[in-house]
């Protein structure tokens, strides 16, 4: 009896075991409709992932992810208490995240509870459109294969304006070229190439290289007209006339001015300056072949009239670091290389060019320091603090990794370290997305000159000692962003602007509210700046300085001290 009786009773607590674990787990359900109607799309993959992930959960594919059925719904189960991202994808709609209301664009996470099922959610997908037209000759013959282009300026994290492409196609045999599942916005139509491109295989097909042309038929994306897509527009009738153009080639020779040899290796490029976005690009990667490089002598081919940058890169190995003993577990790290660059501008028009003369020479050498300054010591480890020495020579942007990066420089325990293989040229000195938290880069001069705030001149020789200030005195805006009516804004976008350096992307400080409509954003330099909240904003679009002056009114003027701590209450800069 008693046997009996525990078993009784193992199997309700068993039970009650089981009853509560199911009252832990929640739920998300909801349903997906057309933007603009209540019009229920079936087959729309939604993918759930825990917050704050920020990938292309359609793209890679999720195991947490379902198809609405034909009514449009979708539903989650078994979901612990967590912060979730909802992912909608279908084809004819923009790719979208649950909250989010510009594209491209962030959502909102939702916080679930323990044992919450949170039901009825509506989100409105919105229809893509498409572009279409003919690409002719000047005697009104359809021109085969030519790139077609719709692109838009965009801002990234450091503040750089560049033009980007959002869709792509090619005109077919009769001219004619379609871009479609296109995002709604605002594009320029661009048509063209700018190198060479190789045929495909089985196609019988003669590729040519074309002239770029902006909508309506001009050069200059400052010209052109901008077409604006609407959701679920079937643009139509975008027609282009442009002209083939020759391609000619490129040949020279590699003197290090250090022996007056050429060198035993090197790597050759041909930075082309595109007239589409205004930056330097790689040919190599666009025209798709390397140049010949032998015996000191280089050559480029299919090259397009335009303005270059010939640029040659030369290692020496060095000696390797002697080995360790045995059985010491130590890590072999080999001898930094003595680098040697160079580049010249060079100018294809109506013809080949020859004997281009590119000297290259070794970089020089800064030594440097870095310090902190307020209650906390310098961060460590040291090695995770990083400065990025953005070059600018000739027009050419590169991204160059330079103190306190892995391989690069070494940061010794008293502060000291060293830059090496420094070529010639103007310099922005930035910190790096490793940046510790609780300091901001306070002070950088060489030789007692500031090039934190304006460019560092680089004549190739050392000239001082680089010394670097971090401070841990940072300030802390707080506040609560509301609408019109005085309601508490969630998922808003906070951005601290910078008044005097606007040019400095270090300073710029973006921050979203909470459920409450609560923002705080931390670590913030000392110094005058203006805060702005909207609803929703697109990437690194604060950037803009059109923007700013256009909300200018809607910000708010703040002035930020050493370790102050500054309460504010703003009116939300609704969506358009």
């Amino acid at each position: 009896m008693i046997a009996r009786l525990a078993v009784v009773a193992l199997i309700l607590q068993s039970a009650l075991l089981a009853a509560s674990q199911q009252i832990t787990k929640g739920s998300i359900e909801g349903i997906v409709v057309r933007l603009g109607s209540n019009e229920p799309i079936e087959g729309v993959r939604v993918a759930l992932t825990k917050a704050p992930i920020a990938v292309n959960l359609i793209r890679m594919g999720s195991s947490s992810s379902v198809i609405t059925d034909s009514e449009g719904k979708f539903e989650f189960k078994e979901l612990d208490a967590e912060s979730y991202r909802l992912t909608f994808g279908s084809d004819g709609y923009v790719r979208q995240e649950y909250g989010q209301r510009v594209f491209p664009g962030q959502g909102s996470p939702i916080e679930l509870a323990a044992g919450q099922s949170l039901k009825n959610i509506v989100v409105r997908m919105t229809p893509t459109g498409s572009v279409s037209g003919r690409v002719r000759d000047s005697d009104k013959n359809p021109l085969v294969s030519v790139p077609i282009q719709l692109m838009r300026y965009v801002y990234d994290s450091r503040g750089r304006r560049t033009l980007q492409t959002f869709g792509n196609a090619r005109t077919n045999d009769q001219g004619e070229y379609r871009i479609y599942f296109v995002t709604p916005g605002r594009y320029y139509l661009n048509a063209g190439t700018v190198g060479y491109d190789t045929p495909v295989a089985g196609r019988s097909e003669v590729r040519a290289s074309y002239t770029s042309r902006f909508y309506p038929g001009v050069a200059n994306v400052s010209e052109a007209s901008v077409i604006e897509v609407q959701s679920g527009a079937d643009i139509r009738g975008m027609d282009l006339t442009i002209a083939s153009q020759q391609v000619f080639r490129v040949r020279g020779r590699i003197i290090d001015s250090s022996n007056g040899q050429f060198p035993a290796r090197a790597d050759v490029r041909l930075i082309y300056r595109n007239p589409v976005t205004g930056q330097d690009e790689d040919f190599n990667d666009i025209k798709g072949e390397a140049a010949i490089y032998d015996n000191g002598s280089f050559e480029f081919r299919d090259v397009v009239p335009g303005s270059f940058l010939v640029t040659a890169i030369a290692d020496d190995p060095g000696e390797p670091v002697a080995q360790p003993a045995e059985g010491r577990g130590e890590r072999r790290l080999p001898v930094r290389q003595s680098r040697h660059t160079g580049g010249v501008r060079i100018d294809v028009v109506n013809s080949d060019l020859n004997d281009v003369l590119l000297t290259i020479a070794g970089g020089a050498s800064i030594s440097g320091k870095i310090t902190a300054e307020g209650a906390k010591p310098l961060p460590s480890p040291t090695a995770q603090i990083g400065i990025y020495l953005t070059p600018s020579m000739n027009g050419l942007a590169t991204k160059v990794p330079s103190i306190f990066t892995p391989g690069t420089s070494t940061i010794n325990s008293d502060g000291t370290f060293r830059i090496q293989n420094l070529t010639a040229g103007e310099y922005r000195i930035e910190p790096d997305s490793r940046w510790p938290p609780g300091f901001y880069l306070k002070e950088a001069t060489l030789g007692g000159f500031d090039i934190l705030n304006r460019p560092l001149q680089f004549g190739g020789s050392e000239s001082g000692t680089l010394n670097i200030v971090l401070s841990s005195n940072v300030a802390v805006v707080e506040g609560i962003i509301r609408s019109d009516l005085f309601i508490a804004v969630p998922t808003a976008q906070v951005i601290l602007v910078p008044e005097k350096n606007p040019d400095r992307a270090d300073l710029y400080r973006s921050v979203s509210t909470d459920q409450s409509g609560h923002f705080t954003i931390p670590n913030a330099a000392p110094g005058d700046y203006k805060i702005f909240a909207w609803e929703a904003l697109e990437s690194f679009a604060y950037f803009d300085p059109e923007l700013l002056r256009q909300f200018e009114a809607k910000g708010i003027s703040v002035h930020l001290g050493d370790l102050s701590r500054l309460s504010v209450d703003l009116k939300v800069i609704p969506t358009q």
